[in-house]
Formats: structure tokens, sequence, C-alpha cells
């Protein structure tokens, strides 16, 4: 084999290399958040006794909106993009460990732990693909010695990595969800079974309690002392709803622990346990898979010993050229001080800038609008009415509508453009809290439940890419800061909407909802005039340069 017909063998070894970089990335991640998802929306329905859910995820996003700017810019930075997956993934294996024995003793530390890295996971996944998108349009370029104009950007392929990494990564919310329907359901009478060889006066299941206390009453005389709740579903259920929905307020129920009420938020004891068990054992399988087997990239700040790590998609010759030039290139000590200083300084200067100011309000409404998915639609729509086994099959509903919408919205945004879509998806959201509102929750209509999870899902993948489309226009020029500071903004939404989850009864925190888009709406409305007002003297300026450089 001649020389120039090896090294074209190796330039396509290191493209397909970048590829299964690229899918091992995917998937590991998406097996690690697929059991975090699970776990996730289940929180504010299994730890509901005293808040211990919500006041969790509360800390989690608090702690995660400070450390999105003072700690993971800078870990990244210097420890690299896979220090930072793997540090983000070691915080979710303590949250789930803390959830085997939840208590304030428990949950919360490991809260701050996670907190403190859970952006770190996100960020850095995003450097790690856009890395893996550049080298493979390096190598696309090194193949065609003639330049074409038909050539890709080296953004397409950016784009192209990142499109197929989310892909994958959103099917984590299915399959977690289908996972927790599956344990939950199939063990569902497993308790009660158990219950029934126990001492009765003590133990029996406040369903059949419940139903007791109606028959003596009177309302149910053909119901005998055998009955259930699930057999009389027909008759009582109805009473039972009526607190839940858009009436439901945890601050009624939640500090006193009444166990006929608490019954419906908690599944048995086996089935949780079982299914931590097997989150546990795909966070510790695929954060090893991260560790071990995921190659390193190059760390911005970080030593450049030669030979210690293999960068992806190079041989040893190249890593040590490339080592050579970066020594020689950086001869000046770079310290953590410095480093902090210059980032802060850039990245509350672009904070503080009106365009952002003006953006700020319908990135804190998507965190407001997650943190209400996420904590009041699954407690107060589903483990209120059919019961928390049944979050998973409802949730995977809402999954599957988010992934087809994000994939339907994102092929119309060239077509339609972004302004119609911010529209539409306005409307979307209004329509379905209105849903939210009004819907009285009916033993007779379970369906409706399932047509809500849909609603919100759509919600949800419109929302996201209008504001991922919205950040990469206005702030192109320095989209590193611009992304975290959008990820810091919609921590604080999750925060404010976790805070007063406790404190607030739903239709309150639907009104709130309604009130914040109302007001991220118009914002957005100012924030396209002032933009396209500086892309018009951005041009005018251009166009005033160009004649004076041709003499």
């Amino acid at each position: 084999m001649s020389e120039d017909e090896d090294a074209e063998c190796q330039k396509q070894l290191s493209k397909r290399n970048l590829r299964k970089c690229l899918y091992l990335c995917s998937f590991a991640f998406m097996m690690n958040y697929s059991a975090y998802a699970g776990l996730i929306f289940l929180q504010s329905s299994v730890n509901i006794e005293n808040g211990l859910g919500t006041t969790g995820l509360f800390l989690i996003y608090a702690t995660s909106a400070f450390s999105t700017i003072f700690f993971v810019p800078i870990f990244i930075d210097f420890k690299g993009a896979k220090a930072a997956i793997v540090a983000g993934e070691i915080g979710i294996l303590c949250y789930t460990l803390s959830n085997f024995y939840p208590s304030w003793y428990t949950i919360i530390p490991a809260a701050l732990i996670h907190g403190l890295t859970e952006s770190a996971s996100w960020a850095g996944s995003s450097v790690y693909v856009t890395y893996l998108g550049e080298q493979y349009w390096e190598r696309c370029q090194s193949n065609k010695p003639i330049p074409s104009t038909s050539n890709k950007s080296k953004e397409s392929y950016v784009y192209k990595f990142f499109c197929q990494f989310y892909t994958v990564v959103y099917f984590s919310q299915v399959l977690g969800n289908a996972v927790v329907s599956i344990v939950l359901t199939s063990l569902k009478d497993f308790q009660t079974s158990h219950e029934n060889f126990t001492d009765t006066t003590a133990t029996e299941p406040p369903s059949k309690i419940l139903v007791q206390k109606v028959v003596s009453f009177g309302n149910l005389t053909n119901t005998t002392s055998n009955t259930t709740l699930g057999e009389a579903v027909g008759v009582i259920s109805d009473d039972t709803w009526e607190a839940c929905g858009s009436m439901e307020c945890q601050a009624d129920f939640i500090y006193n622990a009444d166990p006929e009420r608490m019954r419906k938020y908690e599944p048995s004891k086996i089935s949780i346990y079982l299914l931590l068990a097997l989150f546990l054992l795909m966070q510790i399988t695929f954060t090893m898979v991260h560790a071990i087997f995921l190659p390193r990239i190059p760390a911005k700040f970080g030593s450049n010993e030669h030979g210690r790590h293999s960068s992806v998609g190079q041989s040893e010759n190249e890593l040590e050229k490339d080592q050579l030039v970066k020594d020689s290139a950086s001869e000046r000590k770079i310290t953590l001080k410095n480093a902090m200083v210059s980032e802060l300084k850039e990245t509350f200067r672009h904070m503080v800038s009106p365009l952002h100011l003006l953006v700020l309000p319908m990135v804190f409404y998507c965190g407001v609008f997650t943190a209400f998915s996420v904590a009041e639609f699954t407690r107060a729509y589903v483990s209120c009415t059919i019961g928390v086994e049944q979050i998973g099959i409802v949730m995977v509903a809402y999954g599957l509508t988010s992934m087809a919408v994000s994939g339907v919205s994102t092929q119309l945004l060239p077509h339609f453009g972004r302004n119609r879509l911010v529209f539409v998806s306005a409307f979307l959201h209004l329509g379905t809290f209105l849903f939210c509102l009004f819907y009285s929750p009916s033993s007779q209509s379970p369906w409706m439940i399932y047509l809500n999870a849909v609603l919100l899902g759509a919600c949800d993948g419109a929302i996201v890419n209008v504001i991922q489309g919205m950040i990469a226009s206005y702030f192109g020029d320095q989209l590193a800061i611009a992304f975290s500071v959008k990820n810091f903004g919609t921590n604080l939404g999750v925060v404010a909407g976790t805070g007063w989850s406790t404190i607030l009864c739903v239709y309150v925190k639907l009104y709130i909802l309604m009130g914040l888009l109302a007001f991220s709406f118009i914002c957005y409305i100012f924030g396209e005039i002032w933009f396209q007002n500086k892309v018009k003297r951005s041009s005018a300026d251009t166009a005033k340069a160009a004649p004076s450089t041709q003499f």
C-alpha cells in the first residue's frame, strides 16, 4: 500500500473514531439521565411528606444556578470536558443513593452535592460534542485537496453532531419513565398482599378503611367489608379527586401526614428499592463507561504533558506535534485567579446588556414551566388521581410528544421563521394552562390526564427550540457565555417554581405561569425590535466603511 493510500486510511479511521466517540458519549449520557429523569419525576410524590422531595429539587437548582456561573466554566477550562461529564454523573449517583433512606439528613446534603455538579455534565457534553464536530470538519477538509465553494461550514458539522447527540439524549425521558412504569405497576399490589397476612387492626389498607367508613354511614349499602377502593372507584373516587388538579394544595395535608391521603402518593417499599437499585446500577455502569472508555480532549488551560493522554481521532505522532506547537505558543502562565476574573467580567457584562435583560424573562419562564411539569403535574394531576404507579406511563407520553414537537419545530423553523413559532408556542402554552386550570379530574375520564401530558410535552418541545435559536441568533459572537447565562436563568426559574411548590395551591401557580408567559412574550417583542435595529445599524456601518477601504 502506498503512503498516500495509508494516509487516506488513517484519515478515514480518525473520522470513524470521532463518530464512535459521539455515539459512546451520547449513549452513556442517555442511560445515566434515563435513571435520573425517572427519579426526578417521582420526587414530589414519593417524598411528599413535609415537602422533602420538592425542597431537594429546590436546593439542586439553586446550587446549580450558582455553580453554572462561578464553578463549571472554570472547572471545564482547567480539567476538561470529560472530567466535567464524569463529575456531573457522580453527583447524580450521590443523589440516587440518598433516596434509599430519604430524610432531611440524606436528601439535603446529596442535593447540594448534586447541584454543584448538575450543570457540569451538560456543559461538558456541549464542549465535547462541539470539539468532535470541529475535528470531523477538519478531517473532511483535509480529504479535499481542491477547495470548493459547496463545502459545508464548520458550524454545519457541529450542528449535525448536536442533532445526533440530543436525539439520543432526549430519549432518556422516555426510557427512564418506562422503567418507572414497569417496576411500580408490576409491584403495585405487593404491599397490599403482604398486609393481608398481618394484623388488620393495625395495618389495614387505607383504601379498605375508607370504604368501610362509607359503609358505616350507609352510603354504600351494597359494599362489604372486603371491598377495596379500586372496586368502588366508580362510587367514591370522584369525591377523592375533588382536591386534585388545580385545586390541590400541599400545605393542607403534607405536614400532618394523613395516612389515608398519603397512600396514593407512596408506592410499595419493595418497588421503590428495586427501582433505585436499577437506577443505581445503570448510573454506576455508564459513569464507568465514560470514565474509562471516553477519550479526553484538550482543556483550555490544561497541562500539556507529552504522551499522557490520547486526543480523539489522533495518532501518537500527531499528538506530539500538536503538543509541541501548543507548548511553544503558550509560554505564559495562566493562573486560576486571572481566568476567573476574566470569565466573570465577560459574564456579568453580558448579563446586564439590554438585549439579554429582554431575553431573560422568557428563559426564566422556561424554568418555572419545567418546575411545574416535574413537581406539580406529576403530583397534583397524576399521583393524586390515578396513583403514583402511573407517573411513568403518563410521562412517557409527555416525553414522546416533546421529542416529536421538537423535531417538527426544528424542520419548520427555517421555513416559517422564529417569530411565527414564538406566537404559536405562546398560544399553545396559554391554551394548555387554561386546560389545566378548568379541567376537573374525574374517574369517568382518566384519559384526560394523558391528554394533559401530551399538551405539556408539546409546550416543552416547542419552547426549547425557540429559546435555543433565539440565543444563537442574538448572541452569535459569545455563544459560550450566552448559553451559560441562559442555563443560569433557567435554573432560577426552576428554583422559584419548586420554592413555592409547598406554599401555593396549583391554581395560583397557573395564574403566575400565565402572567409570566404574557410578560416574557412582551419582552420578546421589544427584544426582537432591539435586535433588528442592531443588525440594521451594523449593516449601515459596514456599508459606510466599505467605500473608504477602497481608496
